[in-house]
């Protein structure tokens, strides 16, 4: 068998939606990125018990059971579309699923069906399932929450602002711990403009998830693009241990050391600043040096990771004037 085959609004050195050369290779890293991500969490899902045992931390996972053929051997049609996703033939996975939810529908196959859906951009059908995965999980606030979280998702990445945020409301008012609708409504903020709300919105996403460095990049990322790069830096580096091959997170961090070096060159070193580089671990004396050392072994780690970032070569050349 073959394997399967909003606003515009741009803000320099971020990387949001955009136009463009850079934003439209930023955007085709992202979907290779997205589809690695959907193919392992499923495996990890299935070695778990469940697809939504990822979206539930410490609660349920859905079980997948097993019945008929499989309970002497065979495959079940749940499983063989499960298979099918594990070596990335989408579109049979798909098609094996339909014919699951057609036949005998369930809130988990309609939820990974949707998530195939959207994968493989039929958004017509994909809101269609996670609509019925939705309404088939009413007595389940858990699992309608991780429904209603990547209904909203689909809305976003279709530029469909107003029932993106609808959905990620709704699913915060069911758990209001809910990671993804934090940063949900942290994308939808940004992108309208309110700052100071969207890092509000991934500082509680942060928290709710401590695992995830996402949130803490994009509230970094706001904060350099305010000029508040002492509290970037303090951000990030409290999250060093998640950003080690994450290449936006070094890239923001060397936008915060940037930053605090122009300032100590411009300014010197107030006493507000002194606390914020003693919270960062640069020492007092010669913090300038110190400050592009830094930088530049962020910019370094940036190259190993992603040689083609567009913010790297503008920033090394920054940073060799400075």
């Amino acid at each position: 068998m073959p394997p399967a085959g909003g606003s515009s609004r741009r803000r320099p050195e971020r990387y949001d939606r955009g136009q463009g050369q850079m934003a439209t290779r930023w955007k085709r890293r992202e979907r290779l990125r997205f589809r690695r991500v959907l193919e392992g969490a499923l495996i990890v899902g299935l070695l778990c018990g469940g697809v939504l045992g990822l979206w539930a931390s410490g609660g349920h996972a859905l079980d997948l059971g097993e019945e008929g053929p499989a309970a002497r051997g065979a495959p079940s049609d749940k499983h063989l579309a499960y298979r099918y996703m594990t070596v990335g033939w989408l579109d049979w996975a798909a098609m094996q699923l339909a014919d699951v939810v057609n036949k005998r529908p369930d809130v988990e196959s309609l939820i990974v069906l949707g998530m195939l859906l959207d994968e493989l951009e039929d958004d017509q059908q994909a809101v269609r399932a996670y609509e019925q995965a939705i309404e088939m999980a009413a007595g389940d606030p858990r699992t309608q929450s991780a429904a209603l979280t990547l209904l909203g998702n689909l809305h976003w990445k279709a530029g469909r602002t107003g029932p993106a945020s609808e959905a990620f409301e709704k699913a915060l008012e069911l758990s209001e711990t809910n990671a993804q609708a934090l940063f949900g409504m942290g994308l939808i903020a940004e992108d309208a403009g309110e700052d100071f709300d969207a890092i509000e919105w991934y500082q509680r996403a942060a928290q709710a998830a401590p695992e995830w460095i996402d949130p803490v990049v994009r509230a970094a990322s706001l904060l350099n693009g305010q000029g508040d790069f002492g509290r970037a830096a303090v951000l990030l580096k409290e999250a060093s241990h998640l950003g080690i091959w994450h290449a936006e997170y070094h890239f923001q961090l060397a936008r915060s050391y940037e930053g605090l070096l122009s300032t100590v060159l411009a300014q010197g070193v107030s006493p507000e600043l002194a606390e914020k580089l003693e919270a960062i671990g640069i020492a007092p004396d010669e913090p300038d040096r110190r400050l592009k050392e830094h930088a530049l072994h962020a910019v370094d780690r940036l190259k190993q990771l992603d040689a083609q970032h567009p913010g790297l070569e503008p920033l090394f050349h920054r940073l060799e004037q400075l």
